[in-house]
């Protein structure tokens, strides 16, 4: 028995003309320019660049990457670097393709580890929003913000009240936050 028909299982004598035709293409490989599904990829010859998949879930691992990158936690928030990361964690070689339960289980971990990071960054902007009030160096809406934040760590312990109050005194502090990342409060 050939490799080919170890590996793919079938037998050419037994299935055929189709069956010759399938061992014939799974010997050639897939064409470059064409994705897993025979599927034009975005990237051309190369095949480099894959379609980005806009389920919400998705949208929400994506924004988590970018929080993640906000707070320290990874160096490179790259397409590349979130696709190697959700295949260690996934295990799946691409976002599409992974099923409801692995998406809902890698955005949890990656809460978890925003989580690591989100109540230390968080008490240190609400340090160095402290010291600009009492140096007056604040407005009304600045201060507003501050106190929507306690309120935010108050409704909630967990990732949602952090990630509120991080909003809240980024957005005092006049930080730029990347819109997917503000995202994540609208989505569930």
């Amino acid at each position: 028995m050939g490799s080919i028909t170890f590996r793919f299982g079938f037998r050419p004598e037994r299935r055929g003309a189709a069956a010759r035709r399938s061992i014939e293409t799974a010997e050639k490989g897939p064409d470059r320019d064409e994705g897993a599904r025979g599927v034009p990829v975005a990237g051309g010859p190369a095949g480099n660049d894959r379609r980005e998949d806009t389920r919400p879930e998705a949208r929400k691992v994506r924004a988590l990457w970018l929080l993640l990158h906000a707070l320290g936690q990874i160096e490179n928030p790259s397409e590349a670097d979130l696709a190697a990361y959700v295949k260690r964690i996934a295990c799946t070689d691409d976002m599409t393709w992974a099923r409801s339960i692995a998406m809902r289980r890698l955005i949890e971990i990656m809460k978890k580890r925003a989580m690591r990071a989100l109540p230390g960054v968080v008490d240190g902007l609400r340090c160095t929003i402290d010291k600009a009030a009492d140096k007056g160096h604040l407005n009304e809406w600045q201060l507003q913000l501050r106190r929507e934040a306690d309120k935010a760590l108050r409704a909630s312990d967990g990732f949602p009240g952090y990630w509120a109050a991080w909003m809240a005194l980024t957005e005092a502090l006049g930080i730029p936050v990347a819109a997917e990342i503000a995202e994540l409060g609208v989505r569930k």
